[in-house]
């Protein structure tokens, strides 16, 4: 099973090869954040799709299908499910909890 430290590092590495086309990946939440992963757990990754990343993949269907392409690599990379949260969608209760306890890339 992964751990915290190797999900981090994997996540910088990939971090810059999708900021270019306006994705960006923020960092680490959840139980991988913590160390209180189980067999079960999924990645959680605070992340940003910008309008950039929309009009880039084509709008809508297309920026939704490199959404899938990338967390797809991810998936393949950590070889566990991975859940995007986009940052930009938070509610305020959602940024209390999920952006204050983000581990940054």
């Amino acid at each position: 099973m992964l751990n915290k430290t190797q999900v981090i590092e994997k996540l910088k590495e990939l971090k810059s090869i999708y900021e270019k086309d306006g994705f960006y990946i923020y960092g680490l939440f959840g139980s991988y954040s913590r160390d209180e992963q189980t067999q079960d757990s999924d990645i959680d990754v605070l992340v940003e799709a910008t309008p950039k990343f929309v009009q880039n993949n084509g709008g809508g269907f297309g920026a939704i299908e490199k959404l899938n392409q990338i967390k797809n690599q991810l998936q393949k990379e950590f070889g566990v499910k991975v859940d995007f949260t986009d940052k930009s969608g938070l509610s305020p209760v959602g940024k209390k909890f999920i952006v204050d306890k983000t581990i940054y890339v």
